[in-house]
């Protein structure tokens, strides 16, 4: 629940502006953005209820808690932005997903306490370029505790201790955030998983216990450990599984040597290191079976899928090459259509 209607109306307008990328150039504009609401609240022929939004938006942009508080969220959400984007790759591994977000928080907390004097600082200028009033304290809300042991705010002296205390808080939480995306037991799993393939310590009963007759324990330790023996002999080293598919891709005379260990590794590279490609793929379907397409077969919309899901790989086809092979598949196809030469 948003403490007063300012939040809420600053939390609205992010809504408008949720990359970083345009909460930046809603920063480089603001003086067009309140010279734009003005002119809708001023505007009789505009609709009252859009001219009093307007209004409200402008109050709030024209207070120095506004300037704050979109500074901070560029500042801080800059590098996570970049973050979730590497994140969201197919071929990412769940060990590397730990390392990316064990480094950021590691670099998010060594700055935690300077951070805030350059945010500060940088709204302080922004607040002069922007002839906005100078920093003070924002409203606050009264709350009454129902209990006599409640525990009561810190008193702030002063207004840069106020927003000090607004900045930990989104500080704290979004370290709590970056910590416990992989903190499950389904992740630690799948990061044993990982760690056997590359031969560093796990649980190899638990692995076998999950997987149940799938694998044998004495044959998948021996084929893992002469894995590891042929890429010394090879001269290779595999830091993550990536590198693991690589090398048996590269050399496939392996497989064979090492059959329990290549069916383990295949069962590792269906689990994505994130859910965003299968959330993509449910995401699409609505654009690729709309309800002008509402009689297409299971079969089409498999194929039609695969080529989106896939697009990639399939702006690389030729298609006068698909199209004479789909034409000679068939002699009615060949009267009407010509073959491309």
């Amino acid at each position: 629940m948003f403490t007063n209607i300012r939040y809420y109306l600053f939390f609205i307008f992010c809504r408008w502006v949720m990359r970083i990328k345009s909460l930046k150039s809603a920063k480089a504009n603001y003086k067009q953005l309140m010279q734009f609401f003005f002119d809708r609240s001023e505007d009789e022929e505009v609709d009252s209820s859009v001219s009093a939004k307007a209004s409200g938006f402008l109050d709030y942009m024209e207070s120095f808690e506004c300037i704050f508080y979109l500074t901070m969220m560029i500042e801080i959400f800059d590098r996570i932005e970049i973050l979730n984007k590497e994140l969201q790759k197919s071929s990412l591994c769940v060990i590397e997903s730990y390392e990316k977000i064990t480094a950021v928080t590691d670099v998010f907390l060594a700055s935690r306490d300077t951070k805030f004097n350059q945010i500060w600082q940088k709204s302080v200028d922004a607040a002069i370029e922007f002839e906005i009033d100078e920093p003070d304290f924002a409203h606050q809300r009264k709350v009454r505790h129902l209990r006599s042991n409640a525990p009561k705010d810190t008193n702030c002296t002063t207004p840069e201790q106020y927003y000090l205390k607004s900045y930990l808080k989104v500080f704290d939480q979004l370290i709590l955030s970056l910590k416990s995306r992989y903190d499950n037991d389904a992740a630690v799993f799948f990061k044993s998983l990982e760690n056997f393939a590359l031969g560093k310590a796990s649980d190899l009963e638990k692995i076998v216990q999950f997987y149940q007759h799938d694998f044998n324990k004495e044959r998948l330790l021996s084929d893992r450990d002469m894995f590891l023996q042929l890429l010394k002999r090879q001269k290779e080293k595999a830091k993550s599984l990536s590198d693991v598919v690589t090398i048996l891709q590269k050399y496939e005379w392996m497989g064979g040597l090492v059959p329990e260990f290549l069916r383990f590794v295949q069962l590792l590279i269906v689990i994505p290191g994130s859910s965003c490609t299968n959330e993509r793929s449910f995401s699409a379907l609505r654009r690729l079976k709309t309800y002008l397409r509402s009689t297409m077969s299971q079969d089409r919309l498999n194929s039609i899928a695969i080529l989106h899901t896939y697009a990639d790989l399939t702006e690389k086809l030729d298609l006068e090459l698909l199209l004479n092979k789909f034409i000679s598949k068939n002699s009615n196809r060949s009267k009407v259509f010509a073959l491309s030469k």
